[in-house]
């Protein structure tokens, strides 16, 4: 509390500001972390779960992106500051020693429904700072696919595998940077016709016990919320339309725009 000498003749109002100019303001942040992109891990069938989306008003790319080495393989939804990606453990793409242990993360994920986990993973990418101004645990894992010694790092720990995936992107590989030229070359593909444009915050909500650590830190469009089961509140231009479009039960995804 200030406890600063008051003269009759100082208005009340000088008085707070110089309690507030003798107060200590807060450290600046070393670091600021940005939602890259965000996936769904989903169970098959695919294609009902790419028609609820179809029919939510999003286009889906047709194009099947396989992860070699990690066993998965996805479909993308695309914005012009991000996008989502239906993610599912494909049985026909190589797992290598590196990434065995991840799989089973992602099978976890896809049963969702009765594992408890969360199907969900979050990526950023550094808008300031480096690894080395986290405030938290760091994993490196290598990513050969985009060449040597390049790796994401890994923000969710080991104790935390029933918890959202929270990783950063290698640095020079953010979405922003290559969204606009594929918008220019494939614009059907943004062209959505639920009439969204940006995404402008992103909520991922679940129980208290599968918070990560990661969540605690200050990420720009991203926060965390507790609920009794976990589901995404997606959220487009600042609600311009005044709309919600909530895909729950087949997907646990809540669409405001």
């Amino acid at each position: 509390m200030c406890r600063l000498p008051v003269p009759k003749a100082v208005p009340v109002a000088f008085l707070l500001l110089s309690c507030g100019s003798a107060s200590r303001a807060p450290a600046a942040q070393a670091f600021s972390l940005e939602l890259d992109h965000f996936y769904l891990v989903v169970p098959p069938p695919l294609a009902n779960v790419a028609a609820a989306l179809r029919e939510a008003g999003l286009v889906l790319d047709s194009e099947v992106d396989q992860h070699e080495g990690e066993g998965t393989a996805s479909i993308g939804a695309f914005f012009e500051n991000t996008y989502l990606e239906l993610l599912w453990v494909d049985s026909s793409v190589a797992v290598d020693s590196a990434h065995r242990s991840a799989l089973s993360d992602f099978v976890r994920a896809a049963t969702w429904r009765h594992s408890g986990a969360s199907p969900f993973g979050i990526a950023l990418h550094f808008l300031a700072g480096s690894e080395a101004d986290l405030p938290v645990p760091t994993r490196r894992d290598p990513a050969p696919h985009l060449g040597p010694n390049i790796f994401y790092l890994l923000l969710r720990q080991p104790e935390e595998s029933l918890a959202a995936d929270i990783f950063v992107m290698p640095p020079g590989r953010a979405a922003t940077s290559w969204l606009p030229k594929y918008q220019s070359r494939r614009p059907d593909l943004f062209a959505h016709p639920m009439g969204v444009h940006r995404l402008t915050r992103l909520v991922v909500h679940g129980p208290p016990t599968n918070r990560p650590h990661a969540a605690d830190l200050t990420l720009r469009l991203v926060r965390f919320e507790p609920a009794e089961r976990s589901y995404l509140t997606v959220e487009f231009d600042d609600r311009q339309q005044k709309r919600v479009r909530d895909l729950r039960p087949v997907l646990p995804i809540l669409f405001e725009y």
